[in-house]
């Protein structure tokens, strides 16, 4: 039986993100549902098709931000870490394939920046709270970067299994 050392759940909680969402789904279902919506299509020229394919959109992004549940979790058998509802089953990091750890801390103010988007390249990026995690580089090139409230515990953690 794995013996568990760290173990971390976050949920997508950027309130300012979600709250601005929520308000346009909100007014765009009042819009229908008082009618003020279809006054202002025919006025506007707005294809209806447009505004009802928005609301749905917006909808389900506000589902799918509410939906994001990330674990993480270190044990004497490896990392494990899901990233639902991208990842189904558990992904898992043997000790054995890590090659280098590093503790990533950027500043509240850099997680502003471009609200969480990554588009690296030369990483996969799991993370709900920017960018503050650590980042490992696996034996076979791959760089992958795991958030985390307490990068450095979790770093911790992981060298105490006997890891360089």
């Amino acid at each position: 039986m794995a013996r568990i050392m760290y173990k971390e759940e976050q949920n997508y909680r950027k309130w300012d993100v979600l709250l601005f969402i929520g308000v346009m789904v909100v007014g765009l279902a009042y819009g229908a549902i008082t009618g003020n919506a279809t006054q202002v299509v025919q006025t506007s020229g707005i294809s209806p098709l447009w505004f009802s394919s928005s609301l749905i959109i917006l909808t389900l992004l506000l589902v799918y931000l509410l939906s994001i549940k990330y674990r993480l979790s270190v044990s004497n058998k490896g990392i494990n870490f899901q990233y639902f509802p991208l990842h189904y089953k558990k992904q898992k990091i043997r000790t054995d394939e890590i090659q280098e750890l590093k503790v990533v801390e950027n500043s509240l103010l850099n997680s502003y920046n471009g609200a969480d988007i990554n588009f690296a390249v030369q990483e996969k990026m799991y993370s709900v709270c920017g960018r503050k995690g650590i980042q490992i580089k696996l034996k076979n090139g791959k760089n992958i970067f795991l958030g985390s409230k307490n990068p450095t515990r979790l770093k911790e953690a992981i060298q105490n299994l006997n890891v360089k």
